[in-house]
């Protein structure tokens, strides 16, 4: 099964803190049809004006996966502050009664893809984990890199508590990248930039494509452009 959500049918969110875009019921976005895939409860488009600011809020029994696109961003947590830049990766695992923010220090919109895993809540002693990796640039065009993941196997990416893997790749016009998904297991394929076909589904920039019941993901590169495959139970 592969179900198509183009840009133009997924929820927004527009105010003077933020502007995003949501691929599963968020914030004032509601779909039953929409309420996340698998471990994957939340995948955002967003963006933070120069100077602005989301307050800290609760994230308790979840993993969250920031992929920065433009600028820079200050995320808040555990009474802390760090900086990640476009083409970074951020990772960071709640214990409970954890709280997270994010601020655009710079004079540039910051730009960031924000996806989160529901998981169980850490001891409140062991506060909060936080991990990085960076995005796959031009010089690994072509090939998944592992941003994330919950299964042994995947290697030194930083890890996830839920039962998921956060996959990445820079695509070359007319290429081709596979991805084999075990028996039970699902996907969700986000398109950052260009356009591909996806099992012979054509997309664009900001589309999603939900899959299930494959055994074989096959992504066909239109026009060169990033993407990012969620795999989840």
């Amino acid at each position: 099964m592969i179900e198509q959500r183009p840009l133009c049918t997924l929820g927004t969110t527009r105010s003077s803190l933020v502007e995003a875009t949501h691929h599963f019921s968020f914030a004032g976005y509601m779909s039953e049809k929409r309420d996340g895939w698998g471990e994957m409860r939340v995948l955002n488009h967003a963006t933070i004006p120069p100077r602005g600011e989301l307050k800290p809020q609760p994230i308790d029994g979840f993993d969250i996966v920031t992929v920065v696109r433009k600028g820079v961003l200050e995320i808040i947590g555990a009474g802390r502050a760090h900086r990640v830049t476009a083409g970074e990766v951020d990772v960071v695992s709640s214990s409970a009664c954890a709280e997270l923010g994010r601020h655009n220090p710079g004079g540039l919109p910051a730009e960031y893809i924000e996806i989160r895993f529901r998981a169980p809540v850490m001891e409140q002693a062991r506060r909060m984990l936080r991990r990085a990796a960076a995005f796959p640039n031009r010089d690994n065009c072509g090939c998944w890199a592992p941003l994330a993941t919950g299964f042994t196997e995947d290697g030194v990416a930083p890890s996830l508590r839920s039962s998921a893997r956060v996959l990445g790749a820079k695509l070359i016009t007319h290429g081709s990248i596979n991805h084999k998904l075990p028996h039970h297991h699902n996907a969700y394929v986000v398109l950052l930039s260009g356009s591909v076909a996806v099992n012979g589904f054509v997309i664009n920039a900001g589309d999603g494509v939900a899959i299930a019941n494959e055994t074989c993901i096959t992504i066909e590169t239109l026009t060169a452009g990033e993407i990012i495959l969620v795999e989840t139970i």
